[in-house]
């Protein structure tokens, strides 16, 4: 039998462990299809849009629908307004809404953010505000890890299903996100590798590395639970993977309009945040607006001026 000399036996033996290692890493991130380049990489199919049943109806107005789809096979309700007014030949132009955080149990899918919705519709706009996975009604993933990483990819699947409705004018998509939306609408940007959204509007968004995008607020009540819940997510995901997930590190995918508001009184989401953003889009020779405000975290005291700033802002980009 042939013999080895020793340091061809070494190398082996080093060459299996890297590989171990290599495997054990595959293995503690296994759901690396919530990350923003394999999103962007990805052809992700539309699973078809159902009508559930006719919400109110405002005359003159719109009218609401609740609205299903599937995503990553979970059922995700979504709420959907038409104009009431004649369909333009190409359409309605849409946006798409991007909620904040509302305690999933408090959240309903008719009833928040009613005021953005309808302000849209009455506009002329046909709207769509996905649940996201775990709020309401909707079907939450196995491991709540993966809830907010995936509303990403529930709110691309919806992206993908509203061409199925023949009130829709395809070419003119535009999108809402506020707070943890604000978050979801700039992961929707950095992956519209086919430049699907004409423009988007964000409202105090999340702007921060993952996953202290949600650890800052939980580090709010004190405690340990900030840690207790970083430590679950490291199960999940090595720290060395987090840059994966951070919408920080993107800011050059972007190419679409963007106008940012946010109030300088905001107890919630600072700042900082925004301004961070700026910087960046400035850097990369982003387009975009930035409006500051003496105001709260929704922008109470401004509300309808700035949705009014958005429409404009949205139809100036309408062809």
């Amino acid at each position: 039998m042939k013999r080895f000399p020793l340091t061809i036996i070494i190398f082996l033996f080093i060459l299996a462990g890297c590989a171990e290692k290599s495997e054990k890493k595959i293995k503690k991130d296994p759901n690396n299809i919530y990350r923003i380049k394999k999103i962007r990489e990805t052809d992700i199919p539309s699973t078809g849009i159902k009508i559930e049943k006719k919400l109110d109806y405002i005359k003159g107005e719109y009218q609401e629908y609740l609205i299903s789809y599937k995503s990553d096979g979970l059922k995700i309700y979504a709420k959907m307004n038409i104009p009431d007014k004649e369909k333009p030949k190409s359409g309605f132009p849409v946006v798409l809404i991007n909620h904040g955080y509302i305690p999933p149990n408090r959240y309903s899918t008719d009833d928040s953010y009613k005021l953005v919705e309808g302000f849209f519709a009455k506009n002329g706009f046909i709207t769509f505000k996905s649940d996201y996975r775990g709020f309401g009604n909707s079907d939450r993933h196995e491991s709540w890890v993966y809830n907010r990483l995936g509303q990403i990819r529930d709110v691309k699947i919806l992206l993908n299903s509203i061409n199925s409705f023949s009130e829709v004018d395809k070419n003119n998509i535009f999108v809402y996100g506020h707070s943890m939306g604000g978050e979801v609408t700039i992961k929707l940007l950095q992956t519209d590798k086919k430049s699907m959204i004409k423009a988007a509007s964000l409202w105090a968004p999340c702007y921060e590395r993952y996953p202290e995008v949600s650890l800052f607020f939980i580090r709010k009540g004190g405690g340990r639970e900030a840690e207790n819940v970083k430590e679950r997510i490291l199960q999940k995901i090595p720290e060395e993977n987090f840059k994966f997930y951070s919408v920080t590190n993107y800011v050059n995918f972007i190419n679409t309009p963007i106008v940012l508001h946010h109030g300088t009184n905001d107890k919630s989401v600072p700042l900082k945040w925004s301004l961070n953003l700026v910087n960046k889009l400035q850097e990369y020779n982003k387009n975009y607006k930035f409006y500051r405000y003496t105001d709260d975290h929704n922008l109470s005291n401004n509300f309808f001026s700035v949705l009014r700033k958005d429409v404009i802002f949205f139809k100036s980009f309408i062809n």
